[in-house]
């Protein structure tokens, strides 16, 4: 692999809209979780609500690295006004993200270098709060019927958890279209695509972009991920999972940790073949000098990987870097 320069970051996090915050609040050692409200659960956070866990339908965390008080502007981004007002946070976050790297890499509107820089975004395709609008009514109906033959009673109701609103239909494109709406937005005319590695994603965009570079299949490349699934869909997930830490302790190498608590935001690198950075003068962060993908294999469970598939990602990191 080519040596790779990291020449823009961008960050979005709870607590924190750039990189100087997130940092600070790093050197604070500040706690930016927060309490669910009715805005992520979209209805009472009390109605699926358990403090034990293991408790069928119920989630027993109320706590998560939520991103409040957000608001996207359109400066620089290439969609009607209304357009993007209607789009999900999961959609502007990625906008935000990728646009305010490029800004920091100093090559926003720079449609010269643009025409050879792509996007790679990490996205776990899971449910949103605005494709849950579009979606969720269809399976209220399947299941309606399917309950009310099982019943054998044509007057049953299934309750709904909240009532459903009109909302854009392209933000039923949870998958791919991120990434494809950030080349069209930032006018990249390089390779667009989303990708899913669950935990890993922006770790797997980043070597990715990485072999673009390398190959000469680009010039500049946009990598990152993006974290905004619906909060109840994720606190049901994880607590199906039994994930979070009942001792409240979730911190990684840490082994009083017991758990994970989960996160919206997202983050962007613009990265560049190193030697084109040395020579065009950017501001270089830092160097990518190897990178090393595994499959783990079979664990003992989902959130327990095999670590012999991990020290094989560290192996080939390690000799692709020398």
């Amino acid at each position: 692999m080519s040596k790779i320069a990291v020449i823009g970051m961008s960050s979005l996090f709870p607590g924190s809209s750039t990189n100087e915050v997130f940092w600070q609040n790093l050197i604070d050692k500040k706690d930016c979780r927060s309490e669910a409200t009715e805005k992520e659960m979209s209805g009472d956070p009390n109605a699926f609500y358990a403090s034990a866990k293991g408790v069928d339908d119920r989630y027993y965390c109320m706590n998560g690295g939520y991103v409040h008080e957000f608001e996207m502007d359109g400066e620089g981004i290439n969609l009607p006004a209304e357009q993007l007002d209607a789009l999900d946070d999961m959609f502007k976050w990625s906008l935000y993200a990728a646009r305010e790297a490029l800004k920091d890499s100093g090559y926003i509107n720079n449609d010269a270098v643009l025409e050879r820089c792509g996007v790679i975004l990490g996205n776990l395709s899971f449910p949103t709060k605005s494709s849950n609008q579009i979606f969720l009514p269809i399976y209220h109906r399947a299941l309606n019927d399917a309950v009310a033959k099982l019943l054998d009673d044509d007057q049953f109701v299934l309750p709904r958890y909240a009532e459903s609103q009109a909302v854009l239909p392209h933000n039923g494109l949870i998958s791919g279209y991120p990434a494809a709406l950030i080349a069209q937005a930032l006018n990249l005319k390089g390779s667009n695509f989303a990708l899913d590695a669950a935990c890993a994603s922006s770790l797997y965009s980043t070597k990715l972009a990485c072999d673009y570079l390398t190959s000469g299949r680009a010039d500049i490349m946009l990598a990152g991920a993006i974290s905004g699934a619906d909060p109840l869909f994720v606190n049901m997930g994880f607590s199906i999972f039994q994930a979070y830490p009942e001792n409240g302790i979730s911190a990684p190498l840490d082994t009083r940790s017991e758990g994970l608590f989960a996160g919206e935001g997202g983050g962007m690198l613009v990265l560049k073949r190193y030697d084109d950075a040395v020579r065009d003068g950017d501001n270089i962060y830092a160097k990518i000098e190897g990178g090393g993908l595994s499959n783990d294999g079979k664990g003992q469970f989902v959130l327990s990987p095999n670590t012999k598939g991990q020290v094989l990602a560290y192996e080939r990191a390690y000799n692709e870097a020398n």
